[in-house]
């Protein structure tokens, strides 16, 4: 489980509680993780910022050469994720094995790395909700080019950061075979690896409701103009 803010975030433990029940999913991750948080009931599915989606495509795809990281991820997995796919840019990180698995509503980006360095990319749309200030004690990290807040803690065999973006919870974890690694020893490769996910990949279903949500705008606007006109006019008249 990973924690952010003021709630839990799904991850592979509460998969497993939606598959086999939440007691299985107990005993499969042993006894040591709270029982209690997987029996909670989770909130409704968090509403995308879609806007400031639509608006990062616009600048990607500009300035991208070639159709980038998304046309690499298998196509059914991509069109039933149903939150935007954080993706790297093309060059600095090895992409060439990438690796989607979708949930739907969650899902995880596998980026195997040379000399046994894993990338591997969380995002998630559905939260339980956590102890108040179960996460706020920890540090939070401002890296250039970079406008979350960024949370880093140390794992056994690496590190993992957490932040938000575009109203979703997402998680960038980098670990190594031989924990001694210099991609490990320091979460400075970490940092570098936050920087390089600035592309996004929208499968059917996001992009479905991105279009649902770009034509409610559209017309929510031209009403406005109406009644913008409407007034000016009876101004007028008076």
């Amino acid at each position: 489980m990973i924690k952010y803010h003021s709630v839990w975030i799904f991850g592979m433990a509460a998969i497993m509680a939606a598959m086999t029940g939440a007691a299985d999913a107990q005993a499969l991750q042993g006894n040591n993780g709270p029982p209690a948080v997987l029996q909670r009931r989770p909130l409704p599915p968090a509403p995308v910022q879609w806007q400031a989606v639509l608006d990062r495509l616009a600048r990607v795809r500009a300035s991208r050469q070639g159709p980038g990281v998304v046309a690499r991820l298998v196509k059914s997995e991509l069109d039933k994720t149903e939150l935007p796919v954080l993706l790297p840019r093309e060059g600095v990180l090895d992409t060439a094995k990438a690796r989607l698995m979708s949930f739907g509503d969650a899902y995880a980006l596998d980026l195997p790395q040379p000399k046994g360095v894993h990338i591997t990319a969380y995002g998630n749309r559905t939260f339980l909700p956590a102890p108040a200030g179960a996460v706020s004690r920890r540090p939070i990290t401002r890296l250039k080019d970079v406008a979350e807040d960024i949370r880093i803690t140390q794992m056994e065999d690496g590190w993992t950061a957490t932040f938000t973006r575009y109203g979703m919870v997402y998680s960038l974890d980098v670990s190594c075979d031989d924990a001694a690694a210099p991609e490990c020893k320091t979460d400075g490769f970490l940092k570098t690896v936050i920087t390089q996910f600035d592309d996004v990949g929208l499968g059917a279903r996001a992009q479905a409701e991105a279009e649902r949500f770009r034509a409610n705008a559209n017309q929510t606007g031209s009403l406005v103009d109406q009644l913008t006109k409407s007034f000016r006019d009876l101004t007028k008249g008076g």
